[in-house]
């Protein structure tokens, strides 16, 4: 399905279609644009499939948004997990210090 991306030819903003006028309205700079149907498939049908299309559209945005953020909190996690096993090692490393250092002495 192609996706048709309508804009206003005064300011470039995106029209919006209002079905009670058939009329292609820019929310931008108020400027409308009166659609006739002059085909086989009526006016709101082409614009029913678009607002589909476009909430399909925003539905994979989303959820590439979702994966993101997923992706993102896994790196956090990843990098949490990896600086808890480096404190954990170096209280480890002080603990066999103060037990070498400790046996040491005990026999001077």
């Amino acid at each position: 399905m192609k996706v048709i991306s309508l804009e206003c030819e005064k300011c470039g903003s995106k029209l919006r279609f209002d079905k009670s006028t058939n009329r292609l309205i820019c929310d931008y700079c108020g400027a409308e644009m009166l659609l006739i149907d002059e085909g086989n498939m009526g006016i709101e049908n082409v614009f029913d499939a678009m607002e589909k299309s476009m909430f399909v559209m925003q539905k994979v945005d989303l959820q590439q948004n979702n994966q993101k953020k997923f992706n993102i909190s896994n790196k956090i996690l990843r990098y949490l997990a990896i600086g808890l096993l480096v404190l954990v090692l170096i209280i480890f490393l002080i603990n066999i210090y103060d037990y070498i250092f400790a046996v040491i002495k005990s026999m001077i």
